[in-house]
This record gives C-alpha cells, sequence and structure tokens, in this order.
C-alpha cells in the first residue's frame, strides 16, 4: 500500500480485490488508471480487437519478433489459481469487450501493437464485462474498448503484474515511490509507435 502515491490511494480496496498471487507480493506492477468524460459514440481507450502482448517490438530503431510480455499470464493446471496475469475493470457496461481465448503467438498473429482485428469473425462474439466488475486476462486475450452508448463519466482500472518486458515512459507516468526492476522490464525512452 505504501507503493501507491497518496492520490491514487483510494484505488486500494480495488487494487485488493484483484487477487494477486503472493509470488507478486515486494514486485513492481503496473497501474494504469483513467478517469474521464466520455462523449457518446467514442471510445476511452484503444478500439479494436488487440492483445497486450505486441506481435513485435522496435528496438535499437528496427523490428524484433520474439515473445514480450505485458503481465503475461497462465491458469495453472488444476485451474485452481492463476499466475501473473492483468486484471481489469471499468465503470460503464458495455465499454469493453473481451474473448475468452489466448492468442498462442502473438508474434505471428498480432500485428506490432498487439492489433489482432483481422481475427475477429473467427473469436467470434466476446462477452462485455460487466461494470466493475474486475476480469483477470492474459497478455494474449483479445479485448477491445467500444463506444459508449451515451455521454458517461468512465473510470478504467488495469493492474499488469510484474512480468512486462518493456516500459515507456513517454506513454506512461512513472510512480516516484517505485523504480522500474530493470532485471525484469527494460526501459524505452522512445515512442512505442
Amino acid at each position: 500500500k505504501d507503493s501507491i502515491p497518496e492520490i491514487y490511494q483510494h484505488y486500494w480496496p480495488l487494487i485488493g480485490q484483484c487477487a494477486v498471487p503472493k509470488e507478486q507480493h515486494g514486485k513492481v506492477c503496473f497501474l494504469t488508471i483513467q478517469e474521464g468524460q466520455v462523449a457518446a459514440g467514442q471510445s476511452q481507450r484503444r478500439r479494436g480487437v488487440h492483445i497486450e502482448s505486441p506481435g513485435t517490438l522496435k528496438l535499437g530503431g528496427h523490428r524484433q519478433e520474439q515473445r514480450y510480455n505485458w503481465g503475461c499470464g497462465a491458469i495453472l493446471h488444476d485451474g485452481t489459481r492463476v499466475q501473473d496475469g492483468i486484471y481489469m475493470a471499468s465503470s460503464i457496461p458495455n465499454s469493453c469487450r473481451v474473448w475468452n481465448a489466448i492468442i498462442k503467438d502473438p508474434s505471428l498473429a498480432a500485428d506490432g501493437h498487439g492489433g489482432v482485428e483481422h481475427m475477429r469473425d473467427l473469436l467470434g462474439e466476446g462477452v462485455c464485462m460487466d461494470p466493475s466488475r474486475i476480469f483477470w486476462l492474459t497478455d494474449a486475450t483479445p479485448h477491445e474498448s467500444l463506444p459508449l452508448q451515451e455521454d458517461s463519466y468512465r473510470q478504467f482500472f488495469r493492474l499488469v503484474t510484474s512480468s512486462l518486458s518493456v516500459w515507456y515512459p513517454e506513454h506512461s507516468t512513472a510512480n516516484e515511490l517505485v523504480n522500474v526492476d530493470s532485471s525484469i522490464t527494460t526501459t524505452i525512452v522512445d515512442s512505442k509507435f
């Protein structure tokens, strides 16, 4: 709790509901909070079916194909618990859709930003996330932000566990209370786009 800046302390109960595996305790996880007014017909986050693990990664001016983690995530063989992954919630109904699927080889199936829109017809309809309910997914689980049906104030919450291959400070707000663990995560001072 002490690693969360004061301005975000009111999110602590939600973080506690994520049931992050004890193996993650004491490690650096990555928190995304986006709150704001969203106009009808607009989406707050990224539209189009995508996964968080990019198919390729731009390093040193060129794209490299290999498995890049953005939280990773796995269900243990006996199905009783999860390992790593992403916890996500939204305050507005029908604002985010997820698919009960995993893209086994992101470098083969996804573009450099994790886009898998070309697979929409193969994936089926997916499920809209219930408001204020935490969903667990892997970084290879397809999902998308949806245009809102009416003007709304939306809160988006995402907790990514420590298995993060790269971090882009240009697109994220650093937490002055915590240093990124360079043995797990490479910081890239460049645009991911």
